[in-house]
């Protein structure tokens, strides 16, 4: 017998029929309290910080913090937990705590000590000029994914972030209704402190998903994406939502710009729109929309010797260069066979990508039945890239962007096998950054860093086949 209050009890007995079965009374003892205190390295409290109680990965219990950094779990049942701070999933960043005997009664308190670096993030989120209660702030810094901390705005939509190493910072803010936007600034050096404050506009986007007969599809996936031509696959993600029980959605709070939905439905071809404007505070409509059935697309990856790929990304761009999957979810098994579904008939241009393989691209034509089309990836190459001053001392915290012989960016599919990884192109205390996995080939190469001038021209490496190769690039300060 289990019940989240109280500690578990097994009772053991034989059934008899009728009249002559026995009656039971099952005694549950009483739960106790878990309580703690998250604090980063001058002692003071991190406010807002997510807490996750938990004994397997199924019935995680979660709290946040209080202004001093305090958390309480009340009751909690006699056993063995662990303790976990941060967004709670597989792999997640933050600190982790294991072991924890709870009794039948009593406290038993768990600190977690100095987390993360010194410099704190303050700042208000609103939406259609009034506060943003209980939005979602996620904060990273220059350890990327593996050092997030996670905050929740008060009813003034304030919030604070401590623990944060002194320099840029990505700052993902969701609101409760759905709202979302990436923000960038940067910990200052002196003061240890910076400060954001996000504003959603006032405009709307409603729509009606439903399948070829026009019956509504519920629970439909619909991402609203601000189009330009900066920023990454975060920053221009404005909403995310699903239709309701008529086929029905609404994005609010959205400021003025181009957009465009892209909608998903288990065996339904994903739908990527044209794109459209919306004004300041304008209400868009944009109909319906309808969804066809969707096409497979099947194959297998393996390397250069034929040896089965396996956890290799498989992504697809349409025929108008535009990227039908923000996130990939296709991967390769052990024996290298992949399947994507969901997919329109058309012109594609499938991208496969491992670790340690340079990435292969291959041209396919969709049917209404499918198609099957293999990727075959070679050894990856290496660049490492050195950043330093006009004095020759190198110089930590420097973005680095890695370009192809044409100017374009060359990035990594978002996928399940990467969800995890740092992000490239931030260079170290040595002042260096490696960019792995590379074809071989020409690319340019460019830094910038706060404060520090760029050369006029990108800087030209060359990576061989399998090999690898170095470039330097120095930043100066303003005369």
């Amino acid at each position: 017998v289990k019940h989240a209050k109280y500690s578990d009890v097994t009772w053991e007995g034989t059934p008899a029929l009728g009249a002559s079965a026995p009656q039971v009374t099952i005694r549950m003892g009483s739960g106790a309290r878990v309580v703690g205190r998250v604090t980063v390295s001058d002692g003071s409290g991190v406010p807002n910080e997510q807490v996750n109680l938990f004994q397997n990965w199924f019935e995680p219990k979660t709290t946040f913090c209080d202004a001093e950094g305090n958390f309480v779990f009340d009751p909690v049942a006699a056993g063995t937990w662990q303790l976990s701070t941060g967004i709670f999933e597989n792999g997640a960043p933050g600190q982790v705590k294991t072991g924890i005997v709870v009794g039948t009664g009593g406290t038993v308190t768990v600190d977690f000590g100095a987390k993360g670096g010194t410099g704190t993030l303050t700042g208000r989120v609103s939406s259609s000029g009034k506060p943003a209660v209980g939005a979602l702030i996620r904060v990273m810094d220059r350890r990327g994914e593996a050092a997030q901390q996670t905050a929740t705005t008060d009813a003034g939509g304030a919030f604070k972030v401590s623990g944060l190493e002194v320099g840029e910072l990505r700052v993902h803010v969701e609101t409760a209704d759905g709202s979302y936007v990436v923000r960038q600034t940067e910990v200052d050096p002196e003061t240890l402190t910076a400060t954001i404050n996000v504003s959603f506009g006032k405009g709307s986007v409603r729509g009606k998903i439903v399948r070829q007969d026009g019956e509504p599809i519920v629970g439909a996936w619909i991402s609203l994406e601000m189009v330009a031509t900066d920023g990454d696959v975060w920053s221009r993600l404005k909403a995310q939502l699903t239709s309701a029980t008529d086929g029905s959605f609404e994005a609010k709070s959205i400021e003025p710009g181009s957009f465009q939905l892209r909608v998903s439905s288990g065996e339904h071809a994903q739908h990527l729109s044209e794109v459209f404007p919306l004004a300041d505070g304008e209400a868009k409509d944009v109909g319906e929309i309808r969804l066809a059935p969707g096409a497979t697309l099947s194959g297998r990856v393996t390397d250069d010797t034929g040896k089965p790929v396996e956890d290799a990304t498989i992504s697809l761009k349409d025929s108008r260069g535009r990227q039908v999957f923000n996130f990939s979810l296709a991967t390769s098994g052990s024996d290298g066979r992949y399947d994507v579904h969901g997919l329109s008939p058309g012109a594609y241009t499938v991208r496969f990508e491992a670790k340690g393989l340079a990435p292969d691209e291959r041209p396919v034509s969709m049917t209404a039945s499918g198609a099957t089309v293999d990727g075959v990836l070679q050894r990856g190459g290496t660049l490492v890239v050195t950043v330093e001053d006009d004095a020759g001392r190198p110089l930590a915290g420097v973005r680095v962007t890695l370009k192809d012989s044409k100017g374009q960016a060359v990035t990594k599919t978002l996928s399940l096998v990467n969800i995890f990884d740092g992000e490239r192109g931030i260079t170290g205390p040595e002042g260096t950054t490696a960019f792995t996995d590379l074809a071989p080939g020409a690319y340019r190469l460019s830094a910038t860093k706060e404060g520090l001038s760029a050369p006029p021209e990108d800087v030209t490496a060359s990576v061989p086949p399998a090999g690898s190769a170095s470039a330097r690039i120095t930043l100066t300060a303003p005369r």
